[in-house]
């Protein structure tokens, strides 16, 4: 092999190998991207999930506050419960709600346990009363100023009605007290 053609080989050689430099670049370039991308999509659907969790805890608390005034309006009152950080308590609200007895008013059918389209009772069948769950698989949370009674219990006139949100967290106790600066109470979905 003379000089030129040993030149020649040794500019070949340098010249795949740089070929082969580019392409591993590619590659790994290529791949970061996907994984960001990928990163990026999951991230997004979280949000969305999670978004969606929330609208629907703002209208289960809209049904359900509903169905209580209907209640109220038919019975003069709203289920007792005076406990000061509100659990519990949807166990009485699913007994005046959906009563089960025959010819019993049904004040909100979407309690019926055969059917729980929206899945609030978690899953429990047969008579009740079951308790009520939010989309976070949390019970939420209601508390009521007890009639005859001078502790206040609710910072409404006549119930609260919360979901401790996606972290699970909620503080509230005596007299109606609630923070909601609160570190545990920023994601709570309430109806004040």
């Amino acid at each position: 092999m003379n000089a030129d053609e040993t030149a020649l080989a040794e500019a070949l050689t340098r010249e795949r190998a740089s070929a082969r430099r580019s392409t591993i670049r590619l590659c790994v370039g290529a791949g970061v991207a996907i994984f960001i991308l990928i990163a990026l999509l999951f991230g997004g659907f979280n949000h969305a999930k999670t978004k969606q969790a929330i609208n629907a805890a703002k209208l289960q608390i809209s049904l359900l506050e509903n169905a209580l005034m209907a209640y109220q309006a038919d019975t003069g009152s709203v289920p007792a419960h005076g406990v000061p950080d509100g659990t519990g308590g949807t166990g009485k609200i699913y007994f005046a709600l959906y009563p089960g007895a025959p010819g019993a008013r049904i004040y909100l059918p979407e309690l019926d346990p055969a059917a729980d389209p929206q899945g609030w009772l978690g899953g429990a069948t047969g008579p009740g009363p079951h308790k009520i769950f939010d989309p976070w698989g949390n019970e939420y949370r209601y508390r009521s100023n007890v009639s005859g009674s001078s502790t206040i219990y609710a910072l409404n006139p006549d119930f609260d009605l919360w979901s401790a949100g996606p972290d699970g967290m909620t503080t509230a106790g005596p007299g109606g007290a609630y923070d909601p600066t609160d570190p545990a109470n920023l994601d709570d979905i309430r109806n004040w």
